[in-house]
C-alpha cells in the first residue's frame, strides 16, 4: 500500500490522523503510523484540498509566542514538590486542548468526529460544523446525514440535510427489504425472551 494515497487509507486512520495533527510534530505522527514526515504533510495537504477542515498549527515542540513555561512563578519549588499541586492564575489543566483540536467521540451509539470551537469547553459536532461552514445555520429540528453512512467522513460532498421526520422515515422497518425486516423480527423476539428470562416477573 502506498501510504501517501488518501484513498488508501481508511476513515478511522484518516481521523486519527486530524486529530493527532494539532498537537503533534509531524515527525511524531509519522512514526505512530509507520511511515515518513514527507508523508505525513501531503497527506494534510491532500485531504485539505479534500475539504477537511483541519488547523495549519502543527506542534512544533517550540513554545509560542505568549506561551508559559509548565513551572512559572513556582519560586524554584517546584521540583522539590513544595507547590507541585497548585494552580496559579492563568495556568491551563495537563488535559487541555487548544480550539481547533478534532476528537473522535461517541454520540447515541456512534462514532462521530467534534471540534473545540472555544475555551473552556465548547465542542461541536464536525460534520455539522463543516455544514455551516458551507451552508447556513442548520434549522431546528433539522440533521445532518452521511451519504455513504460512514460518521467519520466528514467531506462536505458526503453530507446532505435532513429533517428529522424524513430520517424517521428513511429508517422505518417497512423501508427495508423484506428478508431484513424478518431478521430485525427475529432479533426483537430474542430480546424480548432474554429479558422475560433474565428479569421474570414475581
Amino acid at each position: 500500500m502506498n501510504p501517501q494515497t488518501v484513498s488508501n487509507w481508511n476513515a478511522e486512520r484518516i481521523a486519527e490522523l486530524i486529530a493527532l495533527y494539532p498537537t503533534q510534530t509531524a515527525k511524531e505522527i509519522a512514526r505512530a503510523f509507520g511511515c515518513t514526515r514527507a508523508t505525513i504533510k501531503n497527506l494534510i495537504n491532500r485531504l485539505r484540498g479534500q475539504g477537511y477542515q483541519i488547523p495549519t498549527k502543527e506542534n512544533t515542540g517550540c513554545f509560542l509566542k505568549g506561551q508559559k513555561a509548565h513551572n512559572k512563578g513556582t519560586n524554584g519549588l517546584y521540583n522539590v514538590g513544595g507547590n507541585r499541586t497548585s494552580f496559579k492564575v492563568g495556568q491551563m489543566p495537563k488535559n487541555h486542548v487548544q480550539v481547533g483540536t478534532i476528537v473522535t467521540t461517541k454520540h447515541k451509539g456512534y462514532n462521530y468526529m467534534k471540534l473545540k470551537i472555544a475555551e473552556p469547553k465548547k465542542w461541536q459536532l464536525y460534520h455539522r460544523y463543516i455544514w455551516e461552514q458551507h451552508h447556513e445555520k442548520i434549522a431546528p429540528k433539522h440533521i445532518i446525514k452521511f451519504c455513504d453512512g460512514n460518521t467519520l467522513n466528514c467531506n462536505i460532498e458526503n453530507l446532505y440535510l435532513c429533517s428529522q421526520e424524513n430520517n424517521m422515515k428513511q429508517n422505518a422497518i417497512h423501508n427495508y427489504p423484506e428478508e431484513l425486516k424478518e431478521v430485525i423480527r427475529l432479533q426483537t423476539k430474542v430480546k424480548k425472551i432474554i429479558k422475560q428470562k433474565t428479569n421474570p416477573k414475581k
